[in-house]
């Protein structure tokens, strides 16, 4: 369980609040992905594939990727 660190402001305006969610809720889909996947789960395994979770800002067009989301076996 995630702890809350934000205990105030908690709507959509306060970009803080907003970005700790994303990243919180992009973590968690990327763990459901794999747990809820086998077949994707075992193409992970022979790296074949692999997954990254990442946000794209839509004002500036960035692309960051999250490191402790990637899922990636070089056997």
């Amino acid at each position: 369980m995630m702890k809350k660190t934000e205990t105030g402001n908690r709507l959509s305006g306060n970009d803080e609040f907003v970005e700790k969610v994303s990243a919180i809720n992009l973590k968690r889909t990327v763990q459901a992905i794999i747990e809820r996947n086998p077949i994707l789960k075992e193409i992970i395994k022979t790296g074949a594939i692999g997954i990254v979770g990442g946000t794209h800002d839509i004002t500036t067009g960035d692309v960051s990727f999250y490191d402790d989301t990637l899922m990636i076996n070089n056997p």
